[in-house]
């Protein structure tokens, strides 16, 4: 595989269950985005890892990044059912130039 330890894939949960060979013991977490085991492992310290400040800077690191070298644009959801977007406004034709400040105005025609 091509993929390394600091590159999660897309889709994927960025912590993983890493088979322990010794009889019974607990499988170690690793955290792809942090590049670290987690020393707590159980949900409660994989619960505090992920809602943790650099775990949560490292996943925007690691997009940004994707964004810049492979050009990839996130995903944009549509609006949950019964939420209304603003529409943007636009701007309004004005019937006259606009003018600097301190200029004089125009002269009237006709």
């Amino acid at each position: 595989s091509s993929r390394g330890p600091s590159q999660p894939g897309i889709g994927r949960s960025p912590v993983r269950s890493i088979a322990v060979e010794a009889g019974g013991e607990m499988p170690k977490f690793y955290c792809e985005y942090c590049d670290l085991f987690l020393t707590h492992s159980g949900l409660s310290g994989r619960r505090q890892h992920l809602t943790g400040r650099r775990h949560i800077n490292n996943k925007i690191e690691y997009y940004q990044m994707l964004i810049r070298e492979k050009g990839l644009t996130p995903p944009i959801y549509p609006p949950p059912p019964g939420m209304v977007l603003p529409m943007p406004k636009l701007p309004t034709p004005t019937t006259t130039a606009p003018t600097l400040p301190g200029a004089r105005p125009p002269m009237p025609t006709g």
